[in-house]
């Protein structure tokens, strides 16, 4: 049981649970499939030197053409760093992924993400002053963005990566009692 679940009141009903986009992976992913590539070549390059194209072997001298793979550990140290970063850029992603919840009552907007440190949203429905919407350039494209939700208390906190945002929001609009639009 999650927390939405826990936090729900008697006689309250989640009516719209939202859900986070796969496109949030996107950016680590590439970075880390670029790493890989250019390790690989790096590596390859660094085990078998003698693989240098002629052109470029045939003006070196001997000294050069040693210290190759010495330049070429050094590049793939920084590339194993720039592996590193992607590796942990991608974990904290899943994180967010596993630990956000954004769900719609019959009575409130609840929200929650982070597992170590913990954010949470919860406003009346008849308390939102308003629901905003960010969609990036991949987000139109791949239908999602960062839901906003504004309270009468200028309370406000995003929810990032949120799967058909602009649906969300016309379901959250649709659902605040008319005498508050």
């Amino acid at each position: 049981m999650g927390y939405v679940e826990q936090s729900l009141s008697s006689g309250e009903n989640i009516l719209i649970k939202a859900k986070l986009h796969w496109g949030m992976f996107i950016g680590p992913v590439i970075n880390l499939m670029i790493g890989l590539v250019l390790f690989a070549v790096s590596l390859f390059l660094t085990l078998f030197p003698k693989t240098l194209p002629e052109t470029v072997s045939s003006n070196l001298t001997a000294d050069q053409i040693a210290s190759i793979p010495v330049v070429l550990f050094g590049v793939n140290c920084c590339l194993m760093i720039v592996l590193l970063l992607g590796l942990i850029l991608l974990a904290r992603r899943i994180g967010v992924y596993l630990s956000t919840e954004f769900a719609v009552t019959n009575k409130r907007v609840i929200g929650k993400s982070g597992a170590l440190r913990r954010r949470s949203l919860e406003i009346m429905l008849s308390k939102i002053e308003s629901v905003s919407v960010d969609e990036p350039f991949w987000g139109r494209i791949l239908n999602f963005g960062t839901i906003v939700v504004k309270g009468s208390g200028g309370t406000s906190q995003p929810f990032p990566f949120i799967s058909d945002a602009m649906g969300l929001r016309l379901q959250i609009n649709n659902l605040i009692p008319p005498a508050e639009r």
